[in-house]
Parts: C-alpha cells; sequence; structure tokens
C-alpha cells in the first residue's frame, strides 16, 4: 500500500492488511492483520504517520473482532472482542470499557463520545443505554427502545416501550438525570 501526505510519500510494506482506518486528522494509520478467516478475528496495529515518512506499526490488541465498525477519533480507536452474533466487549485503544455489548449499536455522536446498548434483548429490541465519556462509563437508562442525541448532548430516549400498543415514555437526559 502506499499513502501520500502533502508532498511526502511513504511505502507501507503490508500484504494482508484488513479494515484500514484513517484517524481524522490523518495521523495514525489502524488495520487488522493475521485475520483468522474461521473465527473473524486479527491483531490490531497502528502506524503514527507524519508528513515527512511513516512509522513503524504498533500492535494495540490482538483477537479483534474483523465485523464491527471502528470508531476513530484524535488517536484513538474503538473496537470489540469476544463477539459472538451481535455482542462482544467493548475496547478502547487496548482498554476495556464494557462487556455484553450490542456491537452494531455502538455510536459517536459527537466525538469521544460512545454511546451504546448493553444487555440488548433483540426480541423485545430493548436494552440498557450506556455511554462512555471522558475515560468514565455510566449507566443512563434500563429498557430503552431507542434513543437521540440533541446538537447540545442532550438524550432523548423511548423506554419502557409496547411493539403491540406502539406506546412509550419519553425521557431527556441532561446534566446527568433523566426527565419525563
Amino acid at each position: 500500500k502506499q499513502l501520500g501526505i502533502g508532498a511526502a510519500l511513504s511505502v507501507i510494506e503490508q500484504e494482508n492488511a484488513a479494515n484500514l482506518t484513517l484517524s481524522d486528522d490523518g495521523s495514525v494509520l489502524y488495520f487488522l492483520d493475521d485475520v483468522d478467516e474461521e473465527k473473524q478475528t486479527g491483531d490490531l496495529y497502528k502506524i503514527a504517520i507524519s508528513k515527512d515518512k511513516a512509522e513503524k506499526r504498533t500492535k494495540i490488541d490482538s483477537d479483534v473482532c474483523n465485523r464491527n465498525v471502528y470508531i476513530v477519533w484524535d488517536t484513538s480507536i474503538s473496537y470489540a472482542k469476544e463477539a459472538n452474533a451481535d455482542k462482544g466487549d467493548l475496547y478502547v485503544d487496548g482498554k476495556k470499557i464494557d462487556f455484553d455489548v450490542h456491537i452494531s449499536s455502538v455510536y459517536d455522536a459527537e466525538g469521544k463520545t460512545l454511546r451504546y446498548y448493553k444487555d440488548y434483548n433483540s426480541e423485545k429490541r430493548i436494552g440498557t443505554l450506556m455511554q462512555y465519556k471522558d475515560g468514565k462509563t455510566i449507566k443512563i437508562a434500563d429498557d430503552v427502545f431507542s434513543y437521540v442525541v440533541l446538537p447540545n448532548g442532550d438524550i432523548l430516549y423511548l423506554s419502557d416501550y409496547s411493539t403491540t400498543r406502539y406506546r412509550g415514555t419519553l425521557y431527556r437526559y441532561a446534566g446527568g438525570k433523566a426527565t419525563q
């Protein structure tokens, strides 16, 4: 693979890289290598890139899930391990953040804040809404059917939803508190 930044060109020798993801500022390239096709896992690496050259690759973690979406901000990356179906353990930069996470629900609204469902029940389509921000994981609410993040960071979520009556309770989560 060849990667050019500005006037410089760096050649990165990598034959079987998968899921190449570049940080927003272009300073770090993440990728999986040594992917086990049966287990759908691989080793996660990063390469620091400057205007002059690309550094040697650095291994971040092993047995990283090859099926999920990676979220990158600045020079941090979130990813899943121990994934079975659509549940797994959530990591950020090699640190385990949470377990039993609904992998496809991991979402980054405004950067550096992950929101996701934990203990997700796919039949009822509800789960515990969680948030990871500034190195801390907090529970927002149980039995959440859906949610939306407002431009100011507040969260509107629907809880205790009935799929037969099409009704539930709408809450607003702001400043660490939920109100109806």
